[in-house]
């Protein structure tokens, strides 16, 4: 498997996530369901308080059971990591709906793949030719050519390969408990609020963005 292959993956989770997984509601439900839930927030109230729930969620045990038939990926791809991967490409999805962005849109598809990355973000856009200054907001990104672009998503192939590679839990996407082959419920609060975030400081307005990330891990979770 190459990079351009590993890179496809997270297409792939994407696609499945965006169609919806039963009994998980689509992006699209679970973003309409914290907007109406919530009326009187911002937008950026509302992703936060999305973030800090989903992360505290957990998922009954048979939800991703015969996940094999859901969707066609290499073997080398974990139960555990699988699951992981489409619980967190379906919060990131939900945040880049709820900024008004088109999840079908190639460039948001490729900013969403790069939310993943996590605390990989700086460095595959420096690595991509991208300067950073203090921004990393889409309203910027999507106005870089599309050289850029595949250089993005190749650099993002690189992460995904690498982990494939390491088979390890501890970089790049927290793995999530198996208990006989079967996603046995929960993920990594820590890492699954990372990634929301990244993605809320990618798809929200800079200059609009008002909330203080810290108060927010104690404020946003409340009345889930």
């Amino acid at each position: 498997m190459d990079n351009e292959q590993a890179g496809k993956i997270l297409d792939s989770i994407f696609d499945r996530v965006a169609e919806g997984i039963a009994p998980m509601e689509s992006p699209q439900e679970l973003a309409l369901k914290y907007k109406s839930k919530y009326p009187g927030l911002s937008v950026d109230e509302i992703a936060l308080k999305l973030v800090a729930c989903e992360g505290r969620k957990n998922f009954t045990t048979g939800f991703l059971t015969g996940i094999g038939g859901i969707i066609t990926l290499p073997l080398a791809i974990s139960a555990s990591l699988l699951s992981s991967w489409l619980i967190q490409a379906r919060l990131v999805s939900a945040v880049a709906i709820l900024y008004g962005h088109n999840i079908k849109d190639e460039k948001i598809r490729t900013l969403m793949k790069l939310a993943l990355t996590g605390d990989a973000v700086k460095e595959i856009l420096k690595g991509a030719g991208v300067k950073i200054v203090n921004s990393i907001s889409a309203a910027l990104l999507i106005k870089l050519p599309a050289t850029v672009f595949i250089e993005i998503n190749k650099r993002i192939g690189f992460q995904v390969l690498a982990k494939l590679t390491q088979r390890s839990a501890s970089t790049f996407l927290k793995v999530v408990p198996v208990a006989g082959g079967i996603f046995s419920g929960g993920f990594d609060y820590y890492t699954t609020v990372k990634i929301g975030k990244t993605a809320i400081r990618i798809f929200s307005d800079p200059q609009n963005m008002i909330i203080d990330e810290e108060e927010a891990d104690e404020n946003s979770a409340i009345n889930c």
